[in-house]
């Protein structure tokens, strides 16, 4: 008999056991569950209902030529980047894209003559119709014309005429492949002879011209150097100018002081003294 509740009460405790664990299991997916739900809500409203700040959005103009063009294209990339575009969803994006043109360029798009399918392209189809775009605007032949027409203008450092005729170059469009070591090698000879034509100093220039196979960093390097040292020459041959002349004022003041006898009487017209 005492057997018998001996094993009645052992079943029972296994029982309870299985229970608990199965208990525990439940809790376990449950858990689970809430937490991939409230994952999946967290990163829905991430892509939808974060607020997107238009004030600062960079505008792009209908008239913008290639160089223009590079340029808002960058101020965009940091535009998209400061506001998580890349988390919003693609009508979010197109809509910030789209805050970013001017009226003209966001008729064209309605009226299709920037052809984009509205429905399903992505950014990158945009900016790339865009582009297109721009570039139709203007021929090429203009742009190499004013590419190697550019000197440096007077009081312009080096380093802005450098940054214009390299903006100047990517509107040329010489299709150039970046994958290839030549065409690579004409790029770069071809900017190494524009900054040789086209710097202003003409002592820099003729030590360019001098060197011996020169490349595109060795010029732009002797070009700053000079440019360097003849600001500095300026500058220190103006203070010794400056000082010869302050030097020259002060012996003639006091050769001015000089002047007459201390003891005499004082002339009430020119002020110096008189014996």
């Amino acid at each position: 008999m005492l057997d018998l509740v001996r094993a009645q009460m052992e079943q029972q405790q296994q029982m309870m056991q299985q229970l608990k664990e199965q208990s525990a299991a439940r809790d376990a997916d449950l858990q689970r569950l809430l937490s991939t739900s409230n994952s999946g809500l967290l990163t829905q409203t991430t892509k939808t209902e974060r607020p997107i700040c238009s004030k600062d959005a960079p505008k792009l103009l209908a008239n913008a030529n290639l160089n223009e063009f590079a340029r808002w294209y960058q101020r965009w990339s940091d535009f998209v980047i400061c506001q998580h575009l890349d988390a919003q969803t693609r009508e979010a994006q197109v809509a910030a894209l789209r805050s970013c043109l001017d009226d003209d360029l966001v008729r064209f798009l309605q009226q299709g003559i920037i052809t984009v399918d509205d429905t399903t392209a992505t950014i990158s189809t945009y900016i790339d119709a865009l582009k297109l775009y721009v570039r139709s605007q203007q021929n090429p032949l203009l742009d190499r014309i004013k590419f190697f027409q550019r000197q440096q203008e007077t009081g312009e450092s080096f380093d802005e005429f450098l940054a214009t005729v390299k903006e100047l170059k990517i509107a040329c469009d010489f299709s150039f492949k970046e994958d290839c070591d030549n065409c690579r090698s004409r790029d770069q000879e071809i900017l190494r002879d524009k900054i040789v034509s086209g710097v202003r100093d003409q002592s820099t220039r003729h030590k360019l011209l001098a060197a011996d196979k020169l490349t595109l960093d060795q010029a732009v390097q002797f070009a700053r150097a000079e440019e360097v040292a003849n600001v500095t020459r300026n500058n220190l041959t103006g203070s010794a100018s400056v000082q010869a002349v302050k030097k020259q004022s002060s012996y003639k003041q006091g050769k001015k002081d000089s002047v007459g006898d201390p003891s005499g009487k004082k002339c009430q017209r020119c002020g110096r003294f008189v014996s």
